[in-house]
């Protein structure tokens, strides 16, 4: 999956709003029948922009709130 942080850059203004992509791929998961949707990252090894902060700021809440997301 692509890295969360490029897909929600564009849309995401708040953590939570990254809590809410978590919580929606995790609903997918469930309903799917898979065990693990990985991709909720940001690719930071050249700097991070705002989106990428907010992302791995989320990280905690969006581990709390979900089973497959990882």
């Amino acid at each position: 999956m692509t890295p969360i942080a490029l897909i929600g850059g564009a849309a995401c203004k708040s953590t939570e709003d990254f809590v809410t992509i978590a919580k929606t791929l995790d609903k997918a998961a469930h309903t799917v029948g898979v065990n693990f949707i990985g991709g909720y990252s940001a690719l930071v090894q050249k700097g991070m922009t705002l989106a990428d902060e907010r992302l791995i700021r989320s990280l905690p809440e969006a581990l709390s709130r979900t089973e497959y997301v990882c």
